[in-house]
């Protein structure tokens, strides 16, 4: 056994069904607040969550200029919550999860954190988190859809140990829809969790939910029992994170307008209008793209009632950046209004490139098509102020940058978008090869797939 940063002891070797395992974060609506979730295959007499402040420096107030090996170590208190614990039946799944929300946070603040039963003493690892900051403030969020488990493990984790060995360069991930192809198979849902959690038990891991989460005979009852998302349901939300109000939509959802959704849709952009000089930027997630030249999906019934029904509203309030997946592909449109080509417009983002099988046949590329290719990936987004917010596209084979753009905001809602593919946003990053650290976390579980299947 080894001491804890928490102070008590840890058993390293022991692993039981009572271990937890998929732990992953997400936001609330509350700034002060942060969820975390994970999964034991067998019932606990708890469900509890360890945390403390991350212990810092402090100088002597009586001698400022105490060398550094002098200082003074502030150690916060040691905070214990709790929470709920349930399971659903589907299939032949068996476990049970755990949900504690951790309240009262101080802001911009490292937390060390365990989770797991304080009966037993089972926990698990130690992970870090950073709370959020209130108010507006830059960041980075990586975004993607269309992740195939399956895929990801045989092409060797590629995604994965290149932001988990970079997480201190983003903090917040959204992935809108097919977030696993589980389709049906729950075990698929685990392994998803355990390849994720050493990005998503260290930054929220919020998710739009796509057609393959509606899952033959299961409907979504894994998407609503794995997740907490911050409204009412997890299937439509919003948020405000720094500069940005993120709407997330259902398109697997009725969005007629007598339903539910709309109403609740309209309500929300309505509201984030109020004060586009605070918190200028608004960007909705959903699954089914709405504008595209692939001929896999934008020209089907369905593409084109989604379009009659959003790009109104998105013009109406004034979307800057709507991302969306379902066909598997990248492509980026110049600014549209009413379907054309529109300085004040919505900038429709296709990033359905994180795994699944790659849609690769097009239709002539219309003028408001600014940039469109078929390669796995995955988009880092850069809100770095009132008047700018940046995007990158980078190939997930080698991490290379394939498109940027910065949206600058000159007057009113008009928009200037500038191209340019330095790398300096990513000169902190660390490249191929990975450092044995990340390579090892990643491999601790994961075990359900043969990579050469």
């Amino acid at each position: 056994q080894v001491m804890s940063a928490l102070q008590s002891p840890v058993n390293e070797s022991t692993h039981s069904d009572q271990t937890p395992e998929q732990i992953h974060l997400s936001l609330t609506s509350s700034p002060s607040e942060m969820v975390i979730m994970w999964v034991t295959k067998s019932q606990t007499k708890t469900t509890v969550c360890q945390y403390r402040g991350k212990p810092t420096s402090s100088p002597n107030p009586e001698f400022p200029d105490t060398p550094k090996e002098d200082e003074e170590t502030y150690v916060p208190e040691l905070e214990s919550a709790t929470g709920s614990i349930h399971t659903y039946s589907v299939g032949d799944w068996k476990g049970f999860i755990h949900r504690v929300t951790l309240t009262r946070l101080q802001e911009n603040l490292t937390y060390v954190y365990r989770v797991g039963d304080s009966e037993s003493g089972v926990w698990s690892r130690e992970y870090e988190f950073s709370s959020r900051r209130s108010g507006v403030f830059p960041f980075t969020a990586v975004v993607f859809a269309d992740f195939d488990t399956k895929d990801e493990i045989q092409k060797g984790k590629t995604t994965m140990l290149r932001l988990a060995q970079n997480i201190s360069e983003f903090c917040l991930v959204l992935e809108f829809g097919d977030i696993s192809y589980a389709d049906g198979d729950q075990s698929v849902w685990d392994s998803f969790f355990n390849l994720i959690e050493p990005v998503a038990a260290r930054v929220p891991w919020m998710v739009t939910v796509g057609n393959h989460e509606k899952e033959d005979i299961y409907g979504f009852e894994a998407f609503e029992r794995r997740f907490q998302m911050p409204g009412k349901t997890n299937f439509w939300y919003s948020f405000d994170y720094g500069f940005v109000h993120f709407v997330v939509l259902s398109t697997e959802h009725s969005l007629a307008e007598e339903s539910e959704q709309y109403t609740w849709l309209v309500k929300d952009l309505k509201s984030a209008n109020k004060d586009r000089t605070y918190r200028p930027w608004l960007v909705v997630t959903g699954h089914r793209a709405l504008i595209g030249s692939n001929k896999r999906w934008f020209y089907k019934d369905k593409a084109q009632k989604l379009r009659e029904i959003l790009c109104p509203l998105f013009d109406k309030y004034r979307v800057d950046l709507a991302l969306f997946g379902h066909c598997h592909a990248y492509e980026r449109t110049h600014p549209i209004v009413n379907g054309k080509i529109n300085p004040e417009g919505t900038i429709y983002l296709l990033a359905g490139v994180a795994g699944a099988k790659l849609d690769k046949e097009w239709e002539p590329q219309p003028r408001w098509s600014a940039y469109r290719t078929a390669h796995h990936g995955y988009g880092l987004l850069h809100a770095k102020s009132t008047k700018k917010l940046r995007f990158c596209y980078h190939r997930r084979s080698d991490g290379k940058m394939w498109d940027s753009f910065t949206i600058k905001k000159v007057k009113g809602f008009k928009k200037q978008i500038h191209y340019d593919y330095e790398n300096k946003f990513l000169s902190k990053w660390f490249p191929l090869p990975y450092r044995d650290d990340s390579v090892s976390i990643l491999q601790e579980r994961n075990t359900e797939f043969d990579e050469n299947d």
